[in-house]
């Protein structure tokens, strides 16, 4: 059986247990609704018929002490209980369920009319005549609500018995689904499941650079066709990214040699010769285009070589103090919009690429320049923190909300109230993170928008024992 045909029919048994169960419980439920709106309404009549009968006993306390002793306030407060037996008969009628309630009904009516004419006699009864009449109609008042609790007994049982039918049916149904559910789970389990998970694994890791990486084929069926043709697209994207790359690499080797020849010819030209002012701005935007031309490059070769897993570092001990200081040194020298400061005149000895980690440097210095306003200043650590050396670029700038700095270490990555300040190509800081984890160090970035951005990079320092 297909996968399509097997969850088909696993569905449909489903659907169809799920449909007998909620058509149950729907009418279990109206006639448990109907029950409980009837047991509510004998309560109701019962808590009428007592309070009927302590105002007709209210109604005899206050005739008696009347006769005894002739006040007209208890003269009034009997009127007062009469009205309000009227008022409660007047709604008895509407409790009558069965055509016994509605004769008793009846009958406590009449008796209750006989009753009133008596009360209000002129001249007045006696009061073993009105007794006598009050008697009958208690008696009467009693038996209509032992009816009542006899009728909400009987419905009780009946809901009881209700109860105990759907419970056993709704467990049987239950217990049936159970099963239908552990066996169908099994078969996904098998037959999606676990080709779902290699699936997603495989992707994910396709997704994160690992183009080697394959989906496996568990069977020839629907989940099969799909792994082989992600391991079909899978193939084609890694000959693709290998084309690219070759073909980056090779565009930025041919590119290197000639900028290098041009950069340097115009930096001579600057020192060496004396221009007009108009040409001197030529030649210094001449060697500012080549100096952003020759870091382009650089940040294309770095990214070839980390994407190709070919970077090569050539690790040896160094001072991160003056190499620090001569970056430095140097941007500030060609930065004449801001004030680069340098603090942190401590050893600290790391096992790093000199010229690799100048690149990181030079990049995060300036990103600081080209995100912060002219006139701000950016401020350059180097503190020790344990066992770690931590290089710490600070600036004053329009500042990066929290949600999106995760992005910024993405190749080609540049946010969208950030992309108009300043020309790149998003891969500097991809680069940059690359080649710390290379050093075994990591790069954090803290900000707070309108109040500067702060990018630390920790690497690990050179303990005494490993020194040489």
């Amino acid at each position: 059986m297909s996968i399509k045909k097997f969850i088909l029919l696993w569905v449909s048994v489903q659907v169809f247990c799920f449909a007998v169960m909620a058509a149950a419980l729907i009418l279990s439920t109206n006639k448990l609704q109907s029950m409980t709106g009837q047991i509510l309404k004998d309560v109701k009549a019962t808590e009428m018929a007592h309070q009927f009968e302590i105002a007709i006993l209210g109604e005899r306390r206050e005739d008696l002490l009347w006769r005894f002793t002739g006040k007209a306030d208890h003269h009034q407060q009997k009127a007062v209980y009469l009205d309000q037996a009227s008022a409660i008969i007047d709604k008895l009628e509407q409790f009558g369920t069965s055509s016994g309630e509605n004769k008793l009904g009846a009958i406590i009516e009449n008796l209750f009319s006989r009753f009133r004419m008596f009360t209000v006699a002129e001249p007045p009864v006696s009061t073993e005549t009105i007794s006598s009449a009050a008697d009958e109609l208690l008696q009467a008042v009693e038996q209509f609500r032992d009816l009542k609790r006899m009728q909400m007994t009987n419905t009780l049982a009946i809901s009881s018995r209700l109860n105990i039918i759907v419970d056993l049916g709704t467990i049987s149904l239950i217990l049936f689904i159970l099963l239908i559910v552990m066996i169908g789970s099994f078969f996904l389990v098998k037959r999606i499941i676990l080709p779902i998970s290699a699936l997603s694994e495989a992707t994910t890791q396709f997704g994160r650079g690992e183009f080697g990486t394959r989906a496996r084929v568990f069977r020839n069926d629907e989940f099969g066709s799909l792994c082989k043709t992600f391991n079909t697209m899978a193939e084609n994207i890694s000959n693709l990214q290998e084309e690219r790359l070759n073909f980056v690499a090779a565009v930025s080797h041919d590119l290197k040699n000639p900028l290098v020849l041009v950069g340097a010819t115009a930096r001579r030209l600057k020192k060496k010769l004396t221009l007009p002012g108009d040409q001197t701005i030529l030649v210094d935007r001449l060697v500012e285009q080549t100096m952003r031309m020759e870091d382009l490059v650089g940040d294309l070769m770095d990214s070839v070589q980390i994407q190709s897993g070919k970077i090569a570092l050539k690790m040896d001990e160094l001072e991160l103090y003056p190499l620090v200081d001569s970056i430095q040194r140097y941007q500030a020298e060609i930065t004449d919009s801001h004030h680069i400061v340098f603090e942190g005149k401590c050893t600290c000895r790391v096992m790093g690429d000199a010229r690799r980690l100048e690149r990181v440097f030079t990049n995060l210095i300036s990103n600081a320049v080209k995100y912060s306003g002219n006139n701000s200043r950016v401020l350059i650590k180097v503190e020790q923190q344990g066992t770690n050396a931590v290089v710490s670029i600070a600036d004053e700038g329009v500042g990066i909300p929290a949600a999106d700095i995760h992005f910024l270490f993405q190749p080609f990555a540049r946010l969208a109230h950030t992309r108009d300040m300043a020309k790149g190509t998003g891969l500097g800081l991809f680069s940059a993170k690359k080649i710390i984890d290379g050093h075994g160090g990591t790069i954090q970035i803290s900000s707070e928008p309108g109040k500067g951005t702060t990018v630390a990079v920790t690497l690990p320092l050179i303990l005494p024992t490993q020194q040489g």
